[in-house]
């Protein structure tokens, strides 16, 4: 999880720090683990926190002007370093930008390509080409439901920005279970395949993990009968079982 000590020193006179584990630490120790993070801290302000300003490093404690400046970054990408390096025509930019703006209050996006084409006014073979590159450029995560068979022309199954920040940047609506969807695919997405699971489960990782994120009251109805199955919890500081905090998935780098 990005800017930990940036957030840890919102509360506390120094700054401390708490390593990084792999998903299979994570997953095997994940009691001892959470027993170190809580000995010095409550996680779970410090990750609320997070969700909505944590992710870059220039948060000064104004939501306001940080958000902004999130969206000046947004812009920034689209007219400079998408038609410089993804070969999106300058004209189009605020194609662009239209669909960042369509997709932070239509998320997650279960994807209709010949819709949003319609609603944007372009071709289904320019929205392809475009949400590549703005995955490319990190404003967004395109998830399929089996990666290996991905081809340049697939729609993707489900689309989500790529950072909670960004959410709040520049939505109107924060729905919090597509924030904390949110959140878990960009963790995964740093060092591990993640595919959205359409049959049981939300996200499959490496091919091997199934998990179900929701808040504390989130059940295993889901994904009972599945090996490797695992719930991501809000609003818990200690796991229970395979029912482990939201907040963990932080600490994969």
């Amino acid at each position: 999880m990005q800017q930990t000590v940036l957030l840890q020193n919102r509360l506390f006179d120094q700054p401390f720090f708490l390593k990084a584990h792999s998903l299979e630490t994570l997953l095997a120790d994940a009691d001892a683990i959470c027993d170190e993070v809580n000995k010095v801290c409550h996680p779970q302000p410090l990750f609320e926190d997070y969700l909505r300003a944590g992710y870059y490093p220039f948060y000064d404690g104004n939501e306001v002007e940080y958000y902004s400046r999130i969206e000046n970054v947004v812009s920034f990408i689209i007219d400079q370093e998408m038609t410089q390096f993804s070969g999106v025509e300058p004209a189009y930019t605020r194609k662009v930008k239209a669909m960042m703006m369509y997709l932070a209050e239509n998320l997650p996006y279960e994807v209709n390509i010949a819709k949003f084409a319609t609603y944007l006014e372009i071709n289904k073979s320019t929205v392809l080409a475009y949400l590549a590159s703005m995955q490319k450029a990190e404003l967004l995560h395109l998830l399929y439901a089996d990666n290996k068979s991905v081809t340049k022309m697939q729609k993707p199954d489900k689309i989500y920005l790529h950072n909670p920040n960004i959410l709040y940047a520049l939505g109107t609506q924060y729905n919090i279970g597509t924030i904390r969807e949110c959140f878990v695919v960009n963790q995964f997405s740093e060092a591990h395949t993640i595919e959205y699971d359409k049959a049981q489960g939300d996200f499959r990782v490496d091919g091997k993990y199934t998990f179900e994120v929701g808040g504390k009251d989130k059940s295993f109805d889901q994904i009972a009968d599945l090996p490797n199955s695992y719930v991501l919890a809000d609003f818990m500081e200690f796991p229970i079982g395979k029912k482990l905090p939201l907040w963990l998935v932080g600490f994969l780098y």
